[in-house]
């Protein structure tokens, strides 16, 4: 697939490989990816998983021998590895079927994309020159619809999509799409400019060496620009509660109640200001093994309780606490009074949060957040690296809160001073002091 998306990507990864930088961004999708399919592999049927990751020549023997245990058991093959015309190809999954083989490739995705089919294609034309005539092609996705119901019951989690005839006319140019492929490796580096094929539909390891940094970090995060309420944060009466939250969304739903994808929030920091000058500060991080979300939702209702508004910086904030009060129903009303109290928001662009969050662990906005959520999670992560993870999930959503404060009453003291100059009517005078100190803390 490297050389459909770009034969120069092929060629460095053929011979330049040492130019490979995998992004934070990539090596999450990666780990969804594998998340995705180790819950789909029992799903799919009792079968057998290929190794051998890194050793080709292995995997391929193996997957000979499983082949041959699984059509005589009438069981599935996992990760099989073939070899044909110097190509390789791993299929999801692989069992015999009448007169030959049925192939199942799993996507971590609810929407099929075209280049699932020649994603297959190349896959099927690689098991057949290997001597696997497949007669069926099964593409697995995730439903949307489901909800996790808890307890480890995924059952209703895949959809299942049959593939057989798009992929058999994609197979018939796989052959001449090779070739060519064969001679642009026996070339020189391609010259290819950098553009939008660098990043769909992967994300490509080499576009620092392309010289494609620059496009690859103009991209805006989650946390995307935004205006909201106009209001004088002069009318607001306290206490003032500025409120930070951060979500995590996965393939695979954690918590009962859930949904694919569906972000769920696992982090909320608040800077509540009791009075001008005085600010009270609570955080909170949900364990990562809990099976719901009723102890996160009550500490969050806890803490805020029933007066005054809240000021977020953006519509994502809300968006996290309305699919927190659908996980867990029985504080359906609780939150949605609490979601009624969302009446504010900073009224100035955001790119990649409030501006002037400093890193943490490199943690600078809500995707390395949630990067740093899903390595502290895991359990090939040692103790002391996640406890280093949550502290500095911590400190960061901490002073995001504390920025969004800050934020909010230099925006309303400008407000406030400009709205003086106007009724005035002195345009060209000079702003007075109040306005000045407004506008340096902005």
């Amino acid at each position: 697939m490297a050389g459909l998306q770009c034969r120069k990507r092929l060629w460095l990864e053929t011979h330049r490989r040492e130019l490979m930088r995998v992004s934070p961004a990539s090596e999450h999708i990666f780990r969804m990816g594998h998340l995705f399919g180790e819950c789909a592999r029992p799903l799919m049927g009792q079968g057998e998983l290929v190794g051998h990751v890194l050793d080709i020549a292995k995997a391929v023997d193996k997957t000979r021998v499983a082949l041959e245990r699984a059509s005589a058991r009438g069981t599935m093959v996992y990760e099989a590895a073939f070899s044909y015309g110097n190509v390789v190809a791993r299929a999801d999954g692989f069992a015999s079927c009448a007169d030959g083989w049925h192939m199942t490739e799993v996507k971590a995705a609810s929407a099929i994309k075209d280049y699932f089919y020649q994603d297959c294609a190349v896959q099927v034309w690689v098991a057949e020159g290997a001597g696997y005539p497949v007669r069926q092609v099964t593409l697995a996705c995730i439903d949307s619809r489901f909800v996790y119901p808890g307890g480890g019951d995924y059952g209703g989690l895949l959809r299942y999509i049959d593939a057989t005839e798009e992929v058999a006319r994609l197979k018939a140019a796989v052959g001449g799409v090779v070739e060519d492929l064969r001679t642009v490796l026996r070339g020189e580096e391609p010259e290819i400019a950098v553009g939008s094929h660098c990043s769909s539909p992967y994300a490509c390891p080499f576009m620092a060496h392309c010289g494609a940094q620059a496009a690859d970090r103009s991209r805006v995060s989650r946390r995307t620009a935004h205006y909201a309420s106009a209001r004088s944060s002069a009318v607001l009466p306290y206490p003032r509660h500025f409120l930070h939250v951060e979500a995590i969304a996965s393939p695979v739903p954690r918590w009962t109640g859930t949904r694919p994808y569906q972000r769920i929030p696992v982090l909320w920091s608040c800077q509540t200001e009791t009075e001008p000058g005085h600010l009270v500060q609570r955080a909170h991080l949900d364990s990562f093994n809990v099976p719901s979300k009723q102890q996160f939702a009550r500490t969050l209702l806890d803490a805020f309780g029933s007066d005054q508004g809240v000021i977020v910086a953006t519509s994502v904030d809300r968006a996290c606490v309305e699919a927190l009060r659908a996980s867990v129903p029985e504080y359906c009303a609780e939150l949605g009074a609490f979601l009624q109290r969302f009446a504010h928001s900073i009224d100035v662009p955001v790119a990649h949060g409030v501006a002037g969050v400093p890193e943490y662990d490199d943690i600078a906005d809500s995707e390395s957040a949630e990067q740093a959520w899903w390595k502290a999670a895991s359990p090939e992560t040692g103790e002391d690296r996640k406890q280093r993870l949550v502290e500095s999930l911590l400190r960061y959503a901490r002073r995001y809160a504390l920025c969004l404060q800050e934020t909010f009453n230099a925006q309303g003291a400008l407000t406030a001073v400009d709205s003086d100059v106007s009724r005035s009517g002195s345009r060209g005078k000079m702003p007075s002091k109040a306005a000045n100190e407004a506008k340096r803390r902005r």
